[in-house]
């Protein structure tokens, strides 16, 4: 278990880092700048590849593309099983379902 003494410690190393104020640094202002820059810069592109990772699981396109070797092997199925009527059940989703 992590005391408070060392917790205490490892934040002040981390603002220290950084050049976070109350990190008690002693580094002149200009180098602390370019380390809060660093981080600032860090952290935006962590949020750029964590938004196009989201996107690209929310965005992506679930139904499977369509070959020709599968619209054939689906007809052979069809003819195959000799179906002459057959109902449909039919659920739209979306913006304007059931129009």
């Amino acid at each position: 278990m992590l005391s408070i003494s060392t917790a205490i410690a490892k934040a002040g190393t981390v603002f220290f880092l950084l050049g976070l104020p109350g990190s008690m640094s002693h580094a002149p202002a200009g180098r602390r700048l370019s380390r809060q820059i660093l981080a600032m810069a860090l952290g935006a592109g962590l949020a750029i590849v964590a938004t196009a990772a989201v996107l690209m699981v929310w965005m992506r396109n679930p139904v499977p593309m369509l070959t020709v070797d599968a619209l054939d092997a689906a007809e052979r199925r069809w003819r195959a099983a000799q179906l002459r009527d057959y109902d449909l059940d039919v659920e739209i989703r979306g913006r304007q379902p059931g129009i």
